[in-house]
């Protein structure tokens, strides 16, 4: 009896779609800012522990739960933390004294749609600041998304 060769194992299939894993990505991200905000940790530090989770539901599809694009995700947070001085004074430029009055999670959402608008030309601008407004629904309910729709098109006629 001959033996069947062994089977490689396989990876398990990215679950969610394309857009669905980009809008966890820029989710993971802004919670990831978020902590950097909020702490004394490292950017290595904060990334490894916000990778770890997986299955975010996605708005899209009720009960399904998808992956972020890690790669996405990464790119993100680096360029925000190389380009946080450059965003900081875009926004305190384009809000004024609002800024400073924002809570630090919509701080957070803003930094990083700024980041992937001056770093991420392969995107178009509408879809990041789409992704953007419904990260902020993830977490609030009132007219945040305005805020953010608002000074990232700024920022995007601003750069683009």
């Amino acid at each position: 009896m001959s033996e069947l060769p062994q089977q490689q194992a396989k990876k398990p299939a990215k679950k969610g779609s394309a857009s669905a894993r980009n809008r966890m990505a820029r989710l993971l991200a802004a919670q990831a800012v978020y902590q950097l905000m909020m702490t004394d940790l490292d950017a290595d530090t904060v990334m490894l522990n916000v990778r770890g989770r997986s299955g975010f539901r996605d708005g899209d599809v009720a009960d399904e739960f998808v992956d972020h694009d890690d790669a996405l995700f990464l790119s993100i947070v680096r360029s925000q933390q190389a380009k946080k001085t450059d965003i900081e004074v875009f926004l305190n430029e384009a809000m004024g004294a609002k800024y400073k009055d924002l809570e630090v999670l919509l701080k957070a959402i803003l930094m990083c749609g700024a980041a992937e608008i001056l770093c991420h030309h392969d995107v178009d601008a509408p879809i990041i600041i789409n992704d953007y407004m419904t990260v902020t629904d993830s977490f609030y309910e009132g007219t945040e998304k305005k805020i953010i729709n608002a000074v990232l098109d700024k920022l995007f006629k601003q750069v683009r």
